[in-house]
């Protein structure tokens, strides 16, 4: 038996990869497997126990959007992961902030992050632990970035590329979607914060003018690199000094022209629009419609790489470093490489929100977390970890 209560709301896939990592590295005493729909819940549970191979997770019925059932249901945990749908993190927050538990999500989006980072000084006076925007990026990507910035003397320009794909492409789309199709739509829907010439600036994205090209070693090859937010809060503290920073999303050419002719038809609206005698919104209805199109099935295998390059001076020199992390589909869990970056990285930062050492206040991942220890976790993971220091 472990020392630590967890709970985890939110039953899918990334939520139920947390619990895996908890119930095997996290020290659980429990888990409180939540989510809306308990068959979801008690399916994930026994999912997670028999990888496992003890009954760690416990399976919860729970309205996540309902404040006052959530402050109830979290008051005797240690700490909580929240991977629930992004409208409620939000409550969520201010839940785990009622019961007095530390909270990590995944949530990514900027007007939510605004919100709680605006709670600091109330989880601070609370004694409460807040980190959001964990997961695979931001989160795994950002202290990825924090620790490549450490390689250099002098960091000067980085470029931040993060992709999740299938390993097998099939056209027309040679993309599976291993998270909530919604929160795809959202990251492509928001403007992207980058920094030019010592200066913040606003890029749109997705953007043709501003995407790229990048060739990975095998499988992946060359792949459009477009603008992203994929970078989360780093562009306001650890790389606002630098000269040039640049977050982009790695895909199989051809994404950018077939979200843009998306966009560009207003299917990424949210104002409904009149057809025929009805009122539809748009959005939706390109949810609808893309969400079965590219699913993940159980024939798919994927990879996740995060790829910093760093340029500056070291040692006196121009100076280029690269951190890169590859992670592909577990055939012996069965877990794709999101979900192990994705939920492993918030099952490490509610361990160490549970242990103590990280302290009270709202926390981006990247200044949460010392960056030579989720290096160290990441490995202990089997992810793959390469760098390289060499002249400009």
């Amino acid at each position: 038996m472990g020392t630590y209560r967890y709970g985890v709301i939110g039953a899918g896939r990334q939520g139920t990869a947390a619990a895996f990592d908890l119930a095997v590295r996290g020290d659980a005493a429990g888990i409180l497997l939540a989510d809306v729909d308990p068959e979801v819940a008690k399916a994930a549970a026994e999912r997670v126990n028999e990888l496992a191979g003890w009954e760690a997770a416990i399976p919860v019925a729970l309205d996540a959007a309902d404040r006052a059932e959530v402050t109830l249901t979290l008051e005797t945990l240690d700490a909580v992961v929240d991977a629930a749908p992004l409208r409620l993190v939000g409550g969520i927050t201010r839940a785990a902030l009622d019961a007095g538990v530390p909270i990590c999500d995944l949530s990514a989006d900027p007007g939510t992050l605004e919100g709680q980072f605006a709670l600091d000084d109330e989880a601070r006076a609370r004694g409460v632990a807040i980190v959001p925007a964990c997961g695979e990026a931001p989160g795994l990507g950002s202290n990825l970035q924090a620790y490549a910035l450490t390689l250099l003397d002098v960091p000067e320009d980085l470029v931040f590329y993060d992709a999740g794909l299938p390993l097998d492409p099939e056209p027309p789309w040679n993309y599976r979607l291993t998270f909530h199709v919604d929160g795809l739509l959202n990251e492509y829907a928001h403007p992207v914060a980058w920094i030019r010439n010592g200066e913040p600036i606003t890029v749109r994205n997705l953007d043709p003018a501003e995407t790229t090209t990048i060739v990975l070693d095998p499988p992946l090859g060359t792949l459009e690199a477009f603008p992203s937010n994929a970078g989360g809060t780093l562009v306001r503290t650890l790389a606002a000094g630098l000269r040039t920073y640049e977050a982009r999303v790695l895909r199989y050419p051809g994404h950018v022209a077939q979200m843009n002719a998306f966009r560009d038809l207003g299917l990424f609206d949210t104002e409904p629009v009149r057809v025929g005698k009805r009122s539809v919104i748009p959005r939706e209805v390109l949810l609808a419609l893309l969400a079965p199109r590219i699913a993940t099935t159980e024939a798919t295998r994927d990879i996740v790489v995060a790829r910093v390059e760093v340029c500056g001076r070291h040692d006196g020199a121009p100076t280029r470093a690269v951190v890169e992390l590859r992670d592909e589909f577990d055939e012996v869990t069965g877990l794709s490489a999101m979900e192990r970056t994705t939920g492993w990285h918030a099952a490490i930062v509610a361990r160490m929100m549970a242990e103590g050492s990280i302290g009270p206040g709202v926390h981006p991942p990247e200044l949460a977390i010392p960056p030579e220890a989720m290096m160290a976790e990441l490995r202990a993971r089997g992810s793959r970890i390469a760098e390289t220091i060499e002249p400009a």
